[in-house]
C-alpha cells in the first residue's frame, strides 16, 4: 500500500491558487489569484513558499505556509511581520503592527482543513479576527497542483 504522504520530498514547483473572502459588517471583499509556488515536505511537514500578487512592488517579500499535523502557520518574510497560527477552535492572540502602531489581535479559527499530497493539495481556513475591537470573518481556500 502506497502512502499519500511523503517523508522527504525535493522542492517541487506548483501552481498555487488562493481564493479569499473578507466580511466585516456589510462589507465583503473577494480576492483570487494564482501564482507559482515552491512545495517542500520533510517528515510530514509541508511548506509552501510563494510571492503574492503584490510581488511586482519592489522589496516585497515571500509568504511561507507551514502545515504540521493539524496546525497551519502563515508568515510573510518581511520585517515586523507576525505569524498567523491556525489550529481548529484554538484562539491565537498576538500584537498586530500597522505603521508605527501596535494592536491586540485575536484570531479564532472555526475551520482548519488540510489535505496535502505530493502532487495536489488543499488548505481551507475560516476564522474570525478581532483587531482593536473591530471584528471580521475571513475565509481562505488554497489549492496547489503541478505546473502544466
Amino acid at each position: 500500500q502506497q502512502s499519500n504522504r511523503l517523508d522527504v520530498m525535493q522542492m517541487r514547483d506548483v501552481l498555487l491558487t488562493i481564493k479569499g473572502l473578507y466580511m466585516r459588517g456589510d462589507t465583503h471583499d473577494d480576492i483570487e489569484f494564482a501564482t507559482q509556488a515552491q512545495l517542500f515536505c520533510e517528515d510530514g511537514v509541508y511548506t509552501i513558499v510563494y510571492d503574492g500578487p503584490e510581488a511586482a512592488i519592489p522589496d516585497e517579500s515571500k509568504t511561507v505556509i507551514r502545515v504540521e499535523d493539524r496546525t497551519v502557520s502563515v508568515l510573510r518574510d518581511a520585517e515586523g511581520s507576525i505569524p498567523f497560527m491556525f489550529e481548529d477552535k484554538t484562539p491565537y492572540k498576538t500584537n498586530y503592527r500597522a505603521g508605527d502602531n501596535f494592536y491586540d489581535m485575536l484570531l479564532f479559527p472555526t475551520k482548519v482543513h488540510t489535505k496535502l499530497a505530493e502532487d495536489h493539495g488543499k488548505i481551507e481556513l475560516e476564522y474570525t479576527i478581532s483587531v482593536d475591537g473591530s471584528q471580521a470573518i475571513n475565509k481562505i481556500d488554497m489549492h496547489y497542483a503541478p505546473l502544466e
